[in-house]
């Protein structure tokens, strides 16, 4: 009972826990001894128990040692006493593999725990000590290996209905360790990005539906004839449509079956994505097909279906007779030129564009809004639309762009030229969709790798801008007491020129950073101080040349012509009505080993002004006075820590020598802290969101290529067998075949032509209307440095040459098949044969 409990003096006490765990033998290792037997010991007789092996060395418990065990229900003290047992050490242990998914904490938490096996702790200790259990854990080891975004909503619900089961039967009982939070964090981000992707798809799907569509306009066509045949012997339109549902069916559902393996291979590349072609990432994405992945799957082959059912309608209609009668009419205009729905497109292009202006403008000023532009599926939606419905607009003037070059054309003597013209003026809709196909290639390839020419290299220069090098160390030299009982603190530094010593190192700079205060015309502005060395600062800062007027190495002549000169912000000068000349008396606040720092009146005077200055930003550190960091030196009378950026070598990883502390460095120079650009630049590529847009610009680039190279030689194909008795009638009249082949050379030239002019136009225009919301965020710091857009020329050009290219093969089948054609093949009782 636990009133016969009694101390005695001199009695020694340890505070630990008797214990149990299910496999515990399978994971420890014995050091002496044995594991405890698994079996309840007779009244009186000791509990078998191990301890730890640090537990063995704190106490001096040894093997064959018994000990009274107290359990009381707080910390220990007679009145709480709930029970005793005697316990006898037989094993002293130690963890197998500490770092083993087993262990629910580090093993070294159990150090004061008492073992016992599982019965014997449900026997003998339940029935000697009440309330036995003070705690109790389930642990789970579960494999997520095959959990996938599908997964996660069911999982989270299972995980609820458990812990809510659990605390019916347990009131007390606690989920400590959980995945809810990963899973819950996940969800969200998976749902996120997955907008995100499905608003970047946009353009592909487009693409997409207008090559579908293309194809199967042209496919009707060349069986147009076929079909009012059939209608005119009794086929009823119903049965028309079959055909057409079971060739669609056919097509689609092979199409799905080789689509899972090419999917699977997209998106390892999208996980592999560093920038836009640029596959070379590790990565340990796991990617599976999944239901959803499948359901998406049937879901484009029903939109198949319908883009192949369209046309196929339409045809069903006539018979041989409105066939005929239907294609003796004059061709109409598209059905949205018609309802003006190209026109109406365009306003909620201008209704989303005055949208991204109001955004940007709330968001820069210190909204809640999004500071991250892939979190604004409206960034990538709007410039799609408004290429899409500007696609459209400008096909209404095809026809007057043509029917003026027709007439130019007419004033000459070349034939060829001369039909091409009329032809293209005069039937522009049979060249609406290659049209759109083209126009819609160039326009998405322009915009697209000039986002991502944008994005990649706003990246070095807002992270290259933060640090302001290629490294950036900060050195806190050596601080020792000047003379006994004076309050000057000095610092001894080596000199900058000792990192030039380190291997991969191209040049190194001083960069101080002071607080500092200027007053001029009894007025005071707080700011910051930047001392610089000037000669060697354009070697190592980064720069850009929007950041000021002159250049880098005109500021620094400036600074040559008078140390006691300093570079000061645009915005400084305007708001004070200040100019260059001007002198300024600077309180800078230096390094103090006592108190806030030490105060330093140096006189400076104006003499040069930038609008951008690596490292600064005007809302964090107020204005910036950039001057000689010798000078300020001098007139402080000591030096004081500093900055050091360098410049390393090409090949060389700074983030490799920061980890190996310089290697070559002189063993006094001292420094506490090191960054690098590369470093914050690799995990920045590195996220998902990144790389999901670069890999979905990669699929819309080289989607745009392909489907527009198909779309134009199935165009080409198709529209020669459609005119073949056109073309043989213009052979029978007496056309040459250098006539003919300029005739379909030039046809292709101005549809080329046409394309990628407007295309181009509309590339570049929306590129540097848009692109620039890119740049948005919860601080005006995010605005700094500025977007700067830069226009993917070598993208461009590489689009041209694939068509260059495209066109030489068109050109070469055209050939081939007008040198193959017969006329009296070609004209046979006015059908094509």
């Amino acid at each position: 009972p636990p009133g016969d409990f009694k101390f005695t003096p001199g009695m020694k006490v340890t505070r630990g826990s008797l214990g149990a765990m299910n496999d515990l033998q399978a994971h420890i290792r014995m050091l002496e001894g044995q594991f405890p037997k698994d079996e309840n010991p007779p009244d009186g007789e000791a509990l078998e128990v191990i301890i730890s092996q640090q537990m063995a060395d704190y106490t001096d418990f040894k093997v064959g040692d018994v000990y009274q065990f107290a359990a009381s229900e707080g910390w220990f003290q007679e009145s709480e006493l709930l029970g005793k047992i005697p316990v006898k050490i037989v094993g002293i242990w130690e963890p197998i593999d500490p770092d083993d998914s087993y262990w629910i904490a580090d093993p070294a938490r159990y150090n004061d725990v008492l073992f016992i096996t599982e019965k014997v702790f449900a026997g003998s200790v339940n029935q000697n000590i009440p309330k036995a259990v003070f705690s109790a854990y389930w642990y789970f080891v579960m494999d997520g290996s095959q959990v996938y975004a599908d997964d996660v909503h069911p999982l989270l619900q299972r995980i609820h209905i458990l812990e809510t089961s659990a605390a019916e039967k347990l009131p007390k009982i606690k989920l400590r360790i959980s995945p809810v939070n990963p899973l819950t964090n996940y969800q969200r981000s998976a749902s996120l990005l997955t907008v995100l992707l499905y608003a970047f798809s946009v353009p592909i799907v487009g693409l997409i539906m207008a090559f579908i569509g293309l194809v199967a306009r042209l496919s009707v066509e060349r069986q147009r004839n076929e079909i009012a045949v059939m209608r005119s012997r009794g086929a009823s339109p119903m049965q028309v449509l079959g055909f057409s549902i079971a060739e669609g069916l056919a097509l689609g559902l092979v199409s799905l079956l080789f689509s899972l393996p090419v999917a699977t291979l997209l998106t390892r590349w999208i996980g592999q994505t560093r920038s836009f072609m640029d596959f070379s990432l590790t990565s340990d994405l796991r990617v599976g097909i999944s239901a959803q992945i499948v359901t998406i799957g049937l879901a484009a082959v029903f939109v198949l279906l319908v883009t192949i059912l369209i046309p196929a309608i339409g045809a069903a209609k006539f018979t041989i007779v409105s066939y005929k009668r239907e294609t003796g009419k004059t061709s109409v205009k598209p059905w949205w030129q018609r309802v003006w729905f190209d026109v109406l497109l365009l306003i909620p292009t201008y209704y989303g564009y005055q949208t991204l202006v109001e955004q940007g403008r709330i968001v820069v000023f210190g909204s809640d809004g999004s500071a991250d532009p892939f979190q604004n599926p409206l960034l990538f939606l709007v410039p799609a639309l408004g290429l899409f419905s500007l696609t459209l607009f400008s096909l209404r003037f095809i026809q007057p762009i043509m029917a003026v070059v027709a007439r130019i054309a007419g004033l000459t003597k070349n034939a060829s030229l001369t039909l091409a013209a009329r032809q293209l003026s005069r039937s522009p809709g049979n060249y609406t969709t290659p049209l759109i196909i083209l126009i819609l290639t160039v326009s998405l390839s322009a915009y697209t790798g000039s986002l991502a020419y944008t994005f990649d290299h706003h990246l070095y220069d807002e992270t290259y801008y933060r640090l302001g090098a290629d490294m950036r160390l900060l050195d806190v030299g050596n601080a020792n007491q000047l003379l006994a009982g004076s309050q000057a603190d000095a610092w001894k530094f080596l000199p900058v020129t000792e990192y030039l010593k380190v291997e991969g190192v191209e040049s190194a700079i001083r960069l101080g950073r002071f607080t500092t205060r200027a007053t001029f015309n009894k007025k005071n502005v707080e700011g910051i101080f930047f001392g610089i060395d000037r000669l060697d600062f354009p070697k190592v800062a980064f720069w850009r040349d929007d950041f000021a007027a002159e250049s880098l190495g005109a500021l620094m002549n400036r600074l040559a012509t008078d140390r006691a000169g300093v570079l000061v912000p645009n915005s400084f000068l305007q708001e004070y009505g200040l100019k260059i000349g001007d002198p300024l008396q600077l309180r800078v606040y230096t390094y103090g080993r006592t108190g806030s720092g030490r105060n330093n009146f140096v006189p400076v005077k104006i003499v040069g002004s930038f609008d951008y200055f690596p490292t600064w930003y005007p809302q964090d550190n107020g204005v910036l006075f950039v001057g000689n960091l010798g000078y300020l030196f001098k007139q402080v009378h000591g030096e004081y820590p500093y900055r050091v950026l360098l410049s390393v070598k090409e090949g060389v990883d700074p983030a490799v020598m920061g980890r190996t502390r310089l290697p070559g460095l002189a063993p006094g120079a001292q420094y506490t802290s090191w960054d690098a650009p590369v470093i914050e630049i690799a995990k920045t590529q590195a996220q998902p969101e990144r790389q999901g847009l670069f890999g979905f610009l990669f699929i819309g680039f080289a989607a745009a290529a392909l489907l527009s190279a198909l779309a134009f030689l199935l165009y080409v194909l198709f529209s020669f067998r459609q005119r073949f008795i056109e073309l043989g009638v213009l052979r029978a009249a007496g056309l040459s075949m250098q006539q003919m082949s300029g005739y379909m050379a030039w046809e292709l030239t101005f549809l080329i032509l046409l394309g990628i002019s407007i295309g181009t136009l509309f590339g570049v225009w929306v590129s540097k209307l848009f692109i620039p919301f890119l740049q948005i965020g919860s601080k005006v710091s995010a605005l700094i440095p500025p977007f700067k857009v830069l226009i993917a020329w070598n993208t461009i050009f590489q689009i041209y040459g694939m068509f260059a290219v495209l066109f030489g093969v068109t050109l070469a089948i055209l050939l081939v098949s007008l040198r193959r054609m017969k006329i009296f093949q070609a004209i046979k009782l006015g059908e094509t044969v």
